[in-house]
């Protein structure tokens, strides 16, 4: 029971982990880009 809810909590934090690196990376690509028109997607 308990190795199951580790392998979950895991899980979640590794999509939570995925995620926040992708905003962060996208965030990059827009201030390099200088990009008005994209502001609108990170709302």
């Amino acid at each position: 029971m308990r190795k199951a809810i580790l392998k979950k909590a895991v899980f979640i934090i590794g999509c939570v982990v995925r995620s926040i690196v992708w905003v962060f990376f996208l965030l990059q690509i827009y201030r390099f880009r200088g990009c008005d028109q994209c502001s609108f997607l990170v709302l």
